[in-house]
């Protein structure tokens, strides 16, 4: 039997009429007649009701400050409750407990049929915003902003998916590589099935037939829409395209995402891999480029961008990133590399959550970071990224990116680790060696002391191209080869470094590695040649926008917990933290205390002393006194007493001022006596507070108490493998380019500005496709005819990747001709 306590007794002239709550339900109200049970509300589930109760006791009479205490609700909202319920109006009912404001502008009835009509029409014509808006200020007499609107419609988007639209349910749009090709052909590239038999346009399966809404789940086309159905080209007519230049890079692209082991997301992540080499490298962004000309060149693609974030949302599976990175792995040929780079990238976060702090090397400062680990090869070409807070270190975040490296990478193969001074320690490069693998590390705190002169030593010499293949920097490097003296197995290298500057003095650093088979040159090169991968970090974020933060999901450190309870450690505690800093503060003040007392020097000056004196000044002020005033009794000719008199004025002024300085000093000393004595006790106390709280604690847990949380990376890792096989892409396209252009401080720029050119595709007699760029700089004659070069033999590169796919299509790039006005205004059909 559970127990009732009141919670509204009656008041004067009210009646037996009482309020309990049950012990077990707080909740829920128990109206009572005497001791009949009249009524049973349930305040959570049923709040209209919870609102009736107290507009009808207030109206009986009870005492408003009791109501108010009980309800949570102020005096004035009660008395306009119990008015609107005397009224017997329902209107002036329905707008009192409908909360404070005007009364709403939609309605549910309005919203209901705006639904409605948003699912009738959908899909069937383009206006049906302004529809919908005429068709409630028709009917209902309101009109409806456009912002309102939208929300509902998202709303009912998002209400449409879930009731229709699975995990599974999201397609990729197939092979499309030959799009290009079908387009020159005239056929129709908007539906059929692809390569690998998946649907050419991004589907979404299930029935909506009873929401009126077509087969694509891409909300941005229409039913009667087809995506690329409209984009075959005119027969031998020009077409106008803005991402022509990207026809160049396609081949790449497809020769990448050939060797991705989900084909059923291939045309999405082909997209995605177009639109950051077209210079869009977020999905904000990628609403800048023209969707009709990437129709054209890939077939069906997905033009809104909250569809995007969708689509990418739940292709970010682990086994999407992962198959995406083991191709990006092959086409970089890491399977056949035993050495590697590893460091990670700290990108620091600006936002308002409230994450974990670490050190940013960008501002050289503790700041809110996240972790990017990245692995390059020895080329300086990424293959594997993985995203980290900072509740591990580098140190053990290492051994979870080389367990999920190894795995993509395949083989049982060892691998040597070229890593900076973050894995720097006996217990962790002990722990890499027990793992079959090798490591090249810098030694931490080397203080230049370890090169013997009477050891013998080796030189080599290594040339490095700057900005052109002939122009040609040499760098020295003696070294002798020692026995480290941490773990006799490890080679430590002392090394003197001379650059291309005779004039400067040479470096000298220490090197440990662990593989002794290795020759001692290759590895000290691989630690000089760090470069390319810190150089890759900057490349990265300015052209394919690693640092992008993608998205803002974040998850509590509560909801982790089971995730991280293998991995959670005890940390000192925050109470003996805050402790220990006041603790130091505070000793810190003593200590500058006693040092004030140490130079202010020894004063033996006492009170006792200081009122003697006093009282000694004091006489001495009133002899002089009685004797200034004898003056009129003095002689006109008595000068020595005049002089007595000055003298004694001059000695009294000198004790007094003597006296003023010595009791200052006292005072001086005596409050900071007083000052020390407080600091010890303070010391004190806190010494021994600290010895009655725990000194440490779990920092999981910690971190739940605090509040701290953890930024959701998933669709950030898909977006970031995406942008490493973007930048793997460019620099596989460029090669051939730097090598006829040779010059290497602008060569990236000139076919960075080629590939992004738009252009001007025609479909010739002879059923070659003609694709003329133009590129948005100015091209001297030499630059020119390299440009020109390479885009002939590309013509040959991408008519043999169409043949591949099954298409017949040639294709011929070329530039407009020297001195052509390509601003004129060209008639396109329309």
């Amino acid at each position: 039997m559970s127990m009732v306590q009141p919670v509204l007794t009656p008041a004067n002239g009210v009646g037996d009429i009482s309020v309990c709550a049950a012990a077990q339900a707080p909740d829920e109200f128990l109206v009572f007649w005497g001791l009949a049970l009249i009524e049973r509300i349930d305040r959570k589930s049923d709040p209209l009701s919870a609102k009736l109760l107290a507009a009808r006791l207030y109206n009986l009479g009870f005492k408003v400050s009791a109501l108010v205490s009980v309800f949570g609700h102020a005096g004035t909202t009660l008395r306009r409750w119990g008015q609107a319920l005397k009224s017997g109006d329902p209107d002036r009912l329905r707008d009192a407990l409908s909360g404070q404001g005007p009364p709403r502008k939609v309605t549910p009835q309005i919203e209901r049929y705006v639904r409605r009509e948003y699912r009738r029409l959908y899909g069937n014509c383009r206006d049906y915003r302004i529809r919908i808006r005429q068709y409630v200020a028709e009917i209902f007499q309101v009109c409806l902003s456009g912002e309102r609107l939208r929300w509902i419609f998202n709303e009912e988007r998002q209400r449409i998916a879930a009731e229709g639209v699975g995990d599974d349910d999201v397609a990729g749009a197939g092979d499309a590589a030959n799009s290009l090709g079908d387009a020159a052909d005239g056929g129709d590239t908007s539906s059929g099935p692809s390569a690998d038999g998946t649907e050419a346009n991004i589907c979404v399966s299930g029935d909506r037939s009873a929401s009126n809404f077509g087969t694509s789940g891409n909300y941005s086309l229409w039913r009667n829409e087809e995506a690329g159905g409209d984009e075959a080209l005119p027969c031998h007519q020009p077409y106008f395209c803005h991402q022509a230049g990207l026809t160049l890079l396609l081949p790449a692209v497809q020769q990448l995402l050939s060797n991705c082991s989900c084909p059923r997301h291939r045309a999405v992540l082909r997209q995605f891999c177009a639109q950051i080499l077209c210079g869009a490298v977020n999905h904000e962004q990628s609403k800048l480029m023209c969707s009709k000309s990437l129709q054209l060149l890939l077939g069906a693609v997905l033009r809104d961008t909250d569809y995007q974030r969708q689509v990418s949302d739940q292709l970010a599976t682990p086994e999407t990133i992962a198959a995406l990175m083991g191709a990006n792995m092959r086409f970089v040929g890491a399977q056949g590399q035993q050495v590697f780079y590893y460091d990670p990238h700290t990108k620091e976060y600006t936002g308002l959550l409230k994450i974990l702090k670490g050190w940013c090397g960008g501002v050289h400062a503790v700041r809110r970071v996240m972790n990017m680990d990245f692995i390059h090869t020895l080329g300086g070409a990424p293959c594997f990224v993985r995203h980290f807070d900072n509740f591990q270190d580098m140190r053990e975040r290492f051994f979870i990116c080389r367990e999920k490296f190894a795995a993509l990478r395949g083989g049982n193969d060892s691998i040597t680790w070229v890593a900076d001074r973050g894995l720097f320690g006996l217990k962790t490069l002990q722990k890499i060696v027990a793992l079959d693998d090798h490591f090249v590390t810098w030694e931490k705190g080397y203080k230049g002391d370890g090169w013997d002169p009477d050891a013998p030593m080796h030189t080599f010499r290594q040339m490095r191209c700057r900005n052109c293949s002939t122009d040609l920097r040499t760098y020295e490097f003696s070294f002798q080869e020692q026995c480290w003296e941490k773990d006799q197995s490890v080679r430590r290298l002392i090394v003197r470094a001379q650059g291309p500057s005779k004039g400067k003095k040479p470096i000298q650093v220490s090197i440990l590695s662990s593989d002794p088979a290795a020759e001692a040159s290759a590895v000290i090169w691989w630690m000089f040649n760090r470069w390319l991968q810190e150089n890759d970090f900057g490349y990265l974020i300015r052209h394919f926008g690693i640092s992008e933060l993608t998205s803002r999901a974040y998850d509590s450190y509560l909801d982790l917990s089971e995730e991280l309870a293998d991995i959670d450690r005890q940390v000192e505690s925050r109470d003996h933290r805050q402790l220990r800093r006041q603790q130091k503060a505070v000793g810190g003040k003593l200590g500058t205390a006693l040092v004030r007392r140490e130079r202010s020097g020894r004063i033996s000056t006492t009170r006792k002393k200081l009122a003697e004196e006093k009282a000694a000044l004091k006489a001495q002020r009133q002899v002089l006194h009685e004797a200034i005033g004898q003056l009129d009794s003095i002689e006109p000719d008595a000068a020595e007493q005049l002089s007595l008199l000055a003298k004694a004025m001059r000695k009294l002024t000198a004790g007094v001022q003597g006296y003023e300085h010595r009791h200052e000093r006292f005072q001086q000393r005596s409050q900071l006596e007083k000052q020390i004595k407080e600091l010890k006790g303070q010391l004190a106390d806190i010494d021994q507070r600290l010895t009655q709280i725990p000194v440490t604690e779990s920092r999981l847990q910690a971190l739940e108490e605090d509040g701290y949380v953890r930024l959701n990376t998933a669709r950030k890792a898909l977006m970031d493998t995406v942008r490493i096989c973007c930048r793997n892409v460019f620099y596989q396209a460029i090669e051939p380019f730097r090598q006829l252009y040779d010059n290497y401080r602008d060569d990236h720029v000139r076919f960075r500005a080629v590939t992004r050119a738009p252009g001007i595709i025609t479909r010739t007699d002879d059923d070659r496709l003609e694709i003329s760029l133009l590129p948005n700089m100015d091209m001297p004659p030499a630059v020119r005819k390299v440009i020109e070069e390479h885009l002939a033999a590309h013509s040959h590169i991408v008519s043999e990747s169409l043949r591949e796919s099954g298409s017949p299509a040639t294709v011929c790039f070329r530039l407009p001709p020297p001195g052509a006005d390509t601003s004129a205004p060209l008639k396109l059909p329309p």
